[in-house]
């Protein structure tokens, strides 16, 4: 059965005769944890690492040429909710536990394996 397309007037006066109103409310928001992430791992270097560049390491588990001290800063300051974030949503691209697994060898690679494992524990 095709419906044909009303109107907002129409949808409004509808809703009258039931007695029921429309609301319009914006959307809200999800927060950006790759954005949130490179923000903590490019506070303090002239040379900023790419949105690229940190979702292939966390996809691969390989970290870039020159971007050890980005990945650390990133694992060791940034805020628990972010990693986590941030691995949730790279993970969607390629498998949660894949990039959860790849997280932690770079944190292995960096000397930050149990603050990071803690973190992604919700600990």
């Amino acid at each position: 059965m095709h419906l044909p397309d009303l109107g907002i007037r129409k949808v409004q006066s509808l809703l009258e005769a039931l007695g029921l109103d429309l609301h319009v409310r914006p959307l809200p928001r999800r927060p950006d944890y790759v954005r949130m992430a490179l923000g903590s791992a490019n506070s303090s270097y002239r040379e900023k690492m790419t949105e690229g560049e940190l979702m292939r390491a966390l996809i691969s588990g390989y970290i870039p040429r020159g971007r050890r001290p980005h990945l650390r800063t990133l694992l060791e300051e940034a805020p628990p909710s972010v990693l986590r974030g941030v691995v949730h949503e790279v993970g969607k691209y390629m498998g949660h536990e894949r990039v959860r697994a790849n997280t932690l060898v770079i944190a292995e690679a960096l000397g930050a394996l149990r603050t990071v494992k803690a973190c992604l524990e919700g600990r």
